[in-house]
């Protein structure tokens, strides 16, 4: 039984809000998926596998790990895309009693490098494709096969390994990363506790913990598409063992007919998307000619959601209509901090929801009517960044209370209104670009004597990388010029797609630092003032079209007189 009433429960000798009947080690979780052994539990392509499959292959990858001298606590990087190996070296991780640390495999050269070097991981587990990426030295062992037979009889020291390795909920369960304004990616611990207090919060708001299942319950067919190293792919793969889902996974990189297909063949019921995918299948000519008829759930997030999408998705996905899940939160948040239902979003569009039980927020504004920035304190929240108690200490102060970097307000019923971001992150499709990262590969270059990058509105990624370089007097540089130094060094979502080159200096605020505000409202001026141009060069020619049709009527007049 777990319980349905929060209450206050005591982790590493504090009292925390919490659930007093829970579980209290991530890899336990796995166990609920044998409640439903034949059912297919992780699907790609011609892979089929049931939770029967899935947790033997955990076992015996465990006992692997084990043997070749994975100990407790230990640090294994997973670099790879998603697929059924990625789910099943996640939890062999888990039961061996090591801590998995999700990196991007967007990344480049220099972030694979800079995540080795403050990890120090026991061990890489990586895509043959993405080994290149990682520095000399690095244990490196592959995403092997999930159902290939054990190396050596059972009796022996790779035996698959019956249960999992025991720690204490309050010890490092698994490590995300987030860029943060500092440019490299940081490295977010998450507790044991945390990551199941998320999971168990979200069953009990939408009544699905494991013992409310009814006898006849038959799980639900989602389709995953946005990236499982990110903290919500580690909730998603938690909640489906636990009430018993099926997971679908694209055979490669994003493709919106894929997607269609996927939901038509495989009945999907549920979709977890970015906003950038969804506003991409929505648009697709395939969508007329798919059966979606199964799709009866979206939850969109790492990225906002505006109205106008959630009206595309309700139009293209009729089933769909009040059941578009949407909510806010961080990494260092433990992932999620509020939730709206779609009857919710219906009913208050634009708002990210309620706080969840066992979240507090507050903001720093003078007023409940002013926006500020959000705060946040959680039990869920981060133990901090791996390897940066500065950082740790700069994001959490004395009293618990977590600067999220939003700006928005809470109203009288609590839902929280966003209104913009206090850091300077922009969120391209969902991935988090740190500027100050982009900037320090650009300076590289010799002719670039200074530069600025910002996030401009892009109608389908959300925001786009823009760059203002300024070069040295009598120096002319293109993108093109710029590749080099950014071929190996930036992810290809962290290049920039929009330049302007100047030669003025970039204008600074009252502490001598580049004021961003100022260069993006004066780049958005001048794409207004160009827009404005084309429009009335449009208008003119537009009337010039009219006269000359005007005069070759005239003119037909007169020849038929």
């Amino acid at each position: 039984m777990w319980s349905e009433e929060l209450g206050r429960v005591t982790v590493d000798g504090k009292m925390v809000p919490g659930y007093p009947q829970r579980e209290h080690l991530v890899a336990d979780l796995l166990r609920y998926a044998l409640t439903w052994p034949d059912r297919a539990h992780l699907i790609q392509g011609a892979v089929r596998l049931t939770a029967a499959d899935v947790v033997a292959a955990v076992r015996r990858r465990a006992g692997e790990l084990a043997a070749g001298g994975l100990l407790p606590g230990d640090r294994v990087l997973i670099l790879a895309w998603n697929s059924p190996d990625w789910v099943i070296a996640f939890w062999a991780i888990l039961w061996a009693g090591a801590v998995p640390a999700l990196g991007n495999p967007w990344w480049s050269e220099e972030e694979v490098a800079s995540a080795v070097g403050l990890l120090r991981p026991r061990l890489v587990l990586a895509d043959d494709a993405l080994r290149g990426k990682l520095p000399p030295g690095a244990a490196v062992a592959p995403l092997r096969p999930p159902l290939r037979p054990p190396p050596r009889p059972s009796c022996g020291p790779a035996a698959p390994r019956p249960d999992p390795v025991r720690r204490g909920e309050g010890d490092p369960a698994v490590i995300v990363f987030t860029s943060g304004t500092t440019g490299w990616p940081k490295a977010v611990v998450l507790s044991h506790y945390g990551v199941i207090l998320v999971a168990h919060g979200f069953l009990q708001l939408i009544h699905r913990l494991p013992h409310q299942l009814p006898a006849d319950h038959r799980g639900e067919i989602v389709l995953e598409t946005a990236p499982l190293c990110h903290v919500g792919g580690v909730h998603l793969i938690l909640r489906e063992a636990l009430i018993g889902g099926t997971i679908v996974f694209a055979a490669g990189r994003f493709d919106p007919a894929e997607v269609l297909r996927l939901i038509q063949r495989e009945r999907v019921e549920r979709w977890f998307a970015v906003p950038t995918m969804a506003a991409r299948v929505v648009e697709h000519p395939d969508l007329a000619r798919t059966d979606v008829s199964s799709l009866r759930s979206v939850t969109l997030g790492g990225a906002p959601v505006h109205a106008e999408l959630m009206r595309r998705v309700r139009a293209a996905f009729p089933s769909v209509h009040r059941r578009i899940n949407t909510g806010w939160g961080l990494t260092e948040a433990g992932g999620a901090l509020t939730a709206a239902s779609g009857a919710d979003s219906l009913s208050h569009p634009g708002s990210v929801g309620l706080a969840l039980p066992y979240v507090e927020l507050a903001t720093d504004a003078k007023d409940r009517r002013s926006a500020g920035e959000l705060l946040a304190r959680s039990p869920a929240q981060m133990l901090g960044y791996y390897g940066d108690a500065a950082a740790t200490a700069a994001a959490i102060d004395a009293d618990g209370w977590l600067r999220t970097g939003d700006l928005g307000h809470i109203d009288d019923a609590g839902r929280v209104w966003l209104t913009g971001r206090k850091k300077d992150l922009i969120i391209r499709g969902g991935e988090n670009i740190a500027p100050a990262r982009v900037e320090q590969v650009l300076l590289r270059h010799p002719g670039v004597t200074d530069v600025v990058v910002v996030g401009l509105p892009d109608a389908d990624l959300g925001e786009a990388v823009g760059a203002v370089v300024l070069t040295g007097q009598g120096t002319s540089l293109t993108p093109e010029d710029l590749a080099p130094v950014m071929d190996g060094s930036l992810a290809s979502f962290e290049r920039p797609t929009k330049w302007r080159f100047v030669t003025d200096p970039l204008p600074v605020n009252g502490f001598g630092k580049v004021d961003r505000a100022s260069v993006v409202a004066h780049w958005l001026a001048e794409l207004g003032a160009r827009t404005q141009r084309l429009g009335a060069e449009t208008q003119r020619l537009g009337a010039e079209t009219h006269r000359l049709g005007a005069e070759m009527q005239r003119l037909g007049a007169e020849t038929r007189r």
